[in-house]
């Protein structure tokens, strides 16, 4: 049996939930959209903080799992577009570098933290991508189990 259901759903949600230290409470927002504008508009911003409330509730209800499974679909799409995102754009890439190498010299780990997200998100979300996976490959019989040894 893997990890268990609350422990990756409070993981995965505390993760999604660490966007607002980058974004510092939505008020340079619009300064982590100008890095990649397909993955992280504010209104993008929005849903990844949705989808942490989903990941925080399926781990505290055992979700079955298929919603493991959808989960994971998330996170493929994620990934995807960040491979894309390096692939495609290279002057965004190297601007993000740009301006994450000056705040870190300068000292500014705030300014730092949305070229940084930018760069790495899509490592970090394809190791949910394989935990979901292994969740959503669980068998009924396992993920019942692991339901009762919590109550």
């Amino acid at each position: 049996m893997g990890l268990a259901s609350s422990t990756l759903g409070t993981l995965a949600a505390l993760t999604n939930f660490g966007l607002l230290g980058i974004n510092a409470g939505f008020t340079r927002a619009v300064e982590l959209e100008s890095y990649n504008p397909s993955a992280f508009s504010v209104f993008g911003q929005i849903l990844i903080l949705v989808w942490g409330v989903a990941f925080y509730v399926a781990g505290k209800t055992n979700a079955a799992p298929a919603m493991w499974g959808v989960f994971a679909a998330e996170k493929f799409c994620y990934t995807a577009a960040w491979v894309h995102w390096l692939m495609a754009d290279e002057t965004a890439v190297h601007h993000a570098t740009d301006m994450a190498t000056k705040a870190i010299d300068a000292g500014d780990f705030l300014a730092a933290a949305p070229p940084l997200l930018c760069l790495t998100f899509g490592a970090v979300d394809a190791i949910y991508l394989f935990l979901f996976t292994l969740k959503a490959l669980e068998s009924p019989v396992d993920a019942a189990a692991e339901a009762k040894r919590r109550n």
